[in-house]
């Protein structure tokens, strides 16, 4: 039940302060989720195997819910860094000194 109460206090709170919805808002959810996902666990039989069944039950079923979503997450193009580092390479000459203003651009431009 407290679940269920602090997915929708946490929409209807973030929705009261008209914030455009950011993954780190749920932080406070995600802490409501992992203990009542602790007090189910700790509630279930424990004869039998019948927490480590219901464990890696909940474990399948929340990668087979997240898989999809993960993968086009893990494949979506976050910066065009490789392609201004071909145009950067293709112009540049053997004296020419390139400054990085951000260092993670660093491993593209080696």
């Amino acid at each position: 039940m407290s679940i269920v109460l602090g997915l929708i206090g946490s929409i209807l709170f973030l929705r009261l302060l008209s914030y455009v919805m950011q993954p780190w808002y749920f932080l406070s959810f995600m802490a409501v989720l992992a203990a009542g996902a602790d007090a189910a666990q700790s509630a279930a039989p424990s004869g039998r195997g019948f927490r480590v069944l219901g464990i890696a039950l909940a474990a399948v079923g929340l990668t087979s819910i997240l898989f999809v979503p993960l993968r086009q997450w893990s494949v979506t193009r976050r910066t065009n860094v490789d392609k201004i580092t071909r145009v950067v390479e293709q112009s540049a000459g053997k004296a020419d000194y390139i400054i990085l203003t951000d260092w993670n651009s660093g491993i593209s431009f080696h």
